[in-house]
């Protein structure tokens, strides 16, 4: 499985610096459901970034070790397979869970 590659990925990047790297872990389609698996283990990422998700694994955020607050969901408008629930609640349902746009942005100096 996909998660047990992963965890110790993020693991050994941690484990590969002399000082706390803040690590974002940015995962798609399927990725995201092997990526929510991986995160209820302590990997060391500080904040995850779900996209396309079909399901993070879990209906709960507090089953990922991640800090409050840094998990987040981009979801395409009439996405239908996260509603399916196969993998656990559609990421747009998951309390806790914040919604980033995808749309057109600025960024002011």
């Amino acid at each position: 499985m996909g998660r047990a590659q992963l965890v110790p990925v993020l693991q050994g990047i941690g484990a590969a610096r002399d000082h706390d790297a803040h690590l974002t872990l940015l995962a798609h389609s399927y990725g995201s459901t092997t990526a929510g698996l991986a995160l209820r283990q302590s990997t060391g990422v500080d904040d995850v970034v779900f996209f396309g998700s079909p399901g993070i694994g879990t209906n709960n955020l507090k089953d990922l070790s991640v800090p409050p607050g840094h998990a987040y969901f981009i979801e395409a408008r009439q996405d239908f397979i996260g509603a399916l629930g196969y993998f656990g609640l559609d990421p747009s349902n998951i309390a806790g869970l914040n919604h980033s746009s995808a749309g057109r942005q600025s960024v002011v100096d």
